[in-house]
């Protein structure tokens, strides 16, 4: 299991979401597939919505970017090999759902889709079955240094690993996807600001735009077959790799890493997708469309884009702090220079005082949100701030 090459951070392990619901994946076509029909649709072993979402594409020759356009007033269907439908109703433009109890949502049932389209044209997609899915055996990290140009300056950073037993299962294939959440800081409080007519001085200086945590989604997804391995088990399985060049690693990071339990099927779709990418991301370069399960009844030489998925998930949840022999990045905040020009041109500027002389600040000084993330803590997070992260006022 190489726990002696492990740091150990808090773990959280969350054997089941709170919701079955989907992200809608902007699934990619070529110029020659641009306004078919694009489906993705998945069925989870978790009580709660399944979710379809139906659209078209428009042509990525345009010159403006290609947005899915969604089909609304479609008729969709989820059947199952048991005999039992369900009816799924559209609760946004293109999007369609339906709450399945825990009892319709057994391993080995096998589930297809079938859609009926606001003009007339049938869908169906092949059975999927539902796979069982172990749970994540533990997600930890490495410190490691990747070499630069530079043989004195090498980039810090952590990486990632997953180990995995599937022994008690029958399932093989599976991937993973990752949501990350980090702490960053502003350096300095709100004190003076120009707000267009005037210079105002905020007495006590408002510390809350100081601390904020930003929750992003990787594009890249992972994912690995064990039917050739001795053992339906993975050890040190490489995820992502995390640098210090910004705040993610200065003050608390954490991942939630999702792993799903895929059909030989499904697998072979997202593993092509992947290939394609170069893992560079789902949207990193022009893809190819790839094949998935679904294909259309009423106009068979339509392709159907996209592909309805039967997966079992789990998750867990680590986080990191204060990892060892590790830089931490600073945001370097200077003010620019006294204000000893104009400042009418700019519609609001933030201002601090040295040596009885205003001095203009970067915006990203003082608001932590200024590039992403919010002042509200995520209920998850475990940290309290111990560190002071500005000056003394």
């Amino acid at each position: 299991m190489h726990k002696s090459t492990k740091y150990f951070v808090t773990c959280i392990c969350i054997l089941y979401i709170n919701s079955s619901c989907i992200d809608t994946y902007n699934l990619p076509i070529e110029s020659q597939d641009s306004h078919n029909i694009t489906v993705f649709g998945q069925i989870t072993d978790i009580e709660g919505y399944q979710t379809v979402s139906i659209s078209t594409s428009a042509s990525i020759t345009s010159t403006i970017s290609p947005i899915p356009e969604q089909i609304s007033g479609c008729k969709v269907v989820l059947l199952d090999n048991l005999g039992n439908s369900f009816n799924l109703d559209e609760y946004q433009p293109g999007l369609y759902r339906v709450w399945m109890a825990k009892d319709f949502l057994k391993p080995s049932t096998s589930y297809k889709l079938k859609i009926t389209t606001n003009s007339g044209e049938e869908i169906e997609s092949d059975y999927d079955q539902l796979p069982e899915c172990p749970d994540v055996d533990s997600v930890y990290f490495v410190r490691q240094d990747i070499p630069t140009g530079d043989p004195e300056k090498p980039l810090q950073g952590i990486q990632f690993y997953i180990d995995m037993d599937a022994t008690k299962t029958n399932s093989h294939y599976f991937k993973w996807e990752i949501e990350e959440t980090w702490e960053h800081h502003a350096v300095y409080p709100k004190t003076w600001y120009w707000n267009g007519k005037n210079v105002s001085e905020t007495k006590p200086a408002d510390f809350s735009m100081m601390i904020c945590w930003t929750t992003e989604k990787l594009k890249n997804y992972y994912s690995i077959s064990t039917e050739n391995l001795s053992q339906n088990r993975i050890i040190m399985h490489p995820l992502h790799f995390v640098d210090n060049l910004t705040q993610r690693l200065t003050y608390g990071y954490s991942i939630l890493v999702s792993q799903y339990a895929l059909s030989l099927s499904t697998y072979n779709y997202w593993e092509q997708l992947r290939q394609n990418n170069d893992l560079e991301g789902l949207y990193g370069k022009q893809p190819i469309s790839i094949k998935g399960n679904l294909r259309n009844l009423t106009s068979p030489g339509k392709k159907v884009l996209g592909i309805f998925q039967a997966t079992s998930i789990r998750t867990k949840r680590i986080f990191v702090r204060n990892v060892a022999d590790l830089d931490r990045f600073h945001l370097q905040c200077d003010p620019e220079e006294p204000l000893t020009y104009s400042i009418a041109h700019d519609p609001y500027a933030y201002l601090m005082e040295i040596n009885s002389q205003l001095w203009k600040l970067e915006p990203e000084c003082v608001e932590c949100f200024h590039f992403s993330g919010s002042t509200k803590k995520p209920d998850f997070w475990p940290f309290d701030f111990v560190e002071k992260p500005f000056h003394n006022y």
